[in-house]
């Protein structure tokens, strides 16, 4: 009785927290007046002009200032942290930044979520920058030492408003459409972030504009092969191509759906690299809408985009006016197969999807993995394990399917997936890596090795991992 006393109690005390906040408490009201109705406020109500950002301190002299390491994200313990523990909103801020350094800036940047190290060859002293939230202000960068836990930073003290209202109702009401965060940080990745990194000290000059850089040769294929090894090889690539020929429409929209890929493919990964992909594929998105506002071809890379994150209204939304757009043109390109699939995704349709990957080859395997993501909530187990052999036999080497076959099928089909999946990983992992360019040189006796011998030891196949 004891217990069941303190557990009543305890509930009761943590549903007083969210009374005040509108998360379905009502407040108390004098009289017998009727409550209030809640009024749902559209997300241009609640943002807010950004303000000034202050630049407290300087980054000390003897750091270089070419790259910009953005260590992992610091917790916020306390009084705010309600409005400090969502992970995609945070994630949003952090994904801006970095693209302010890299397009805006051209600076080498390391994403410390993404576990990337600067190159041990470096020769001068770098820093790296940590986020925090700040109560009632923002956002707060810190410049410390590489892996330095400690509260007070060597410099580069950076408080940054936040451009929407900060405040618990706000993100528990609002999170749901992360757009809501998106739309007012990308316009400060291209001017009050450049600002905060040029005060801060850094230095560099923004990737040239050029509109007719185009996608380069190969990429499609990449893009349409749903597996983690495919994106990240035509990521690579599209990246390159930015950085020797300026930034155009046509690669911010493969930018879109690379990252919308990756954010798909990597939810079944033990990382947080999930939110670092969807957050770039919103702010890509936006960042194009402002590059091509126009363009039919951009329109279909954004409804891309909010497809493969979740965002399926907002995928509607767009189709909806690129539809508008294209009767007004008098000369309209042509229609990427893959526009046919992102309309029956966002209505949940499985069945249009399977007929539209039947009857074209070059869409067979994303169809296959949509219709898959469908069946998930839609279908019961024996549905979903029929589907599910289905997009794996399109899509061998998607672990993506793997995972949310073993997560959600039968107690049958989990047992076939644990003597069946591992095997398709240790075979395609060797020769996926090699088609990844750029890899580095030393990777080549150990892919070699691994592919002679996939029952290597624990330790070495960690390493090639």
């Amino acid at each position: 009785m004891d217990i069941a006393f303190r557990l009543f109690h305890g509930l009761l005390a943590v549903g007083t927290l969210f009374l005040p906040i509108g998360c379905g408490g009502r407040p108390a009201i004098p009289g017998n007046a009727p409550p209030a109705k809640p009024v749902n406020r559209p997300p241009s109500v609640a943002a807010k002009e950004p303000q000034p950002i202050q630049v407290r301190e300087p980054i000390p002299n003897g750091y270089d200032r070419s790259l910009l390491v953005l260590g992992q994200y610091r917790y916020l313990v306390g009084e705010h942290m309600l409005a400090d523990c969502l992970p995609l909103p945070r994630e949003i801020w952090r994904q801006a930044f970095l693209i302010a350094a890299e397009h805006e800036m051209g600076l080498a940047t390391y994403d410390g979520v993404l576990c990337e190290p600067p190159p041990p060859s470096l020769t001068q002293r770098y820093g790296e920058l940590r986020m925090r939230a700040v109560p009632a202000s923002g956002v707060e960068w810190r410049f410390l030492e590489p892996g330095d836990d400690r509260r007070e930073p060597l410099g580069g003290r950076v408080v940054a408003a936040s451009p929407y209202t900060a405040t618990p109702t706000f993100f528990l009401l609002q999170s749901r459409d992360p757009m809501v965060f998106a739309r007012p940080l990308e316009p400060m990745s291209r001017g009050e972030f450049v600002r905060i990194l040029k005060e801060l000290g850094y230095r560099g000059s923004p990737l040239p504009i050029n509109p007719r850089a185009a996608l380069p040769s190969g990429i499609e294929e990449r893009l349409s092969t749903m597996n983690l090894f495919a994106q990240f090889a035509a990521l690579r690539q599209l990246q390159e191509t930015l950085r020797t020929q300026g930034e155009s429409a046509d690669l911010l929209g493969g930018l879109v759906r690379c990252y919308a890929n990756l954010a798909v493919l990597s939810e079944c990964l033990w990382s947080s690299a999930n939110r670092v992909f969807r957050a770039r594929a919103m702010l890509y998105g936006e960042r194009l809408l402002v590059r091509a506002p126009r363009s039919l071809a951009a329109g279909w890379d954004r409804a891309y985009g909010f497809a493969l994150v979740g965002l399926h209204q907002h995928a509607l939304d767009e189709l909806e006016r690129a539809e508008k757009l294209n009767g007004k043109l008098k000369v309209r390109p042509p229609v990427p197969p893959w526009v046919a699939l992102l309309g029956p995704y966002c209505r949940f349709d499985g069945a249009t999807l399977r007929s539209a990957g039947q009857s074209n080859p070059a869409i067979a395997g994303l169809a296959a993995l949509l219709e898959f993501l469908t069946a998930e909530v839609t279908a019961e187990e024996e549905e979903l394990g029929a589907v599910g052999q289905v997009a794996i036999a399109a899509n061998p080497d998607c672990y993506r399917i793997h995972e949310g076959l073993f997560a959600h099928g039968s107690f049958a089909t989990r047992g076939q997936l644990a003597e069946s999946a591992p095997p398709v990983f240790f075979a395609s992992l060797p020769a996926r890596l090699r088609q990844i360019p750029g890899l580095p040189a030393e990777l080549k006796p150990l892919l070699d090795r691994f592919a002679a011998a996939p029952d290597l030891p624990m330790a070495e196949a960690a390493a090639v991992a």
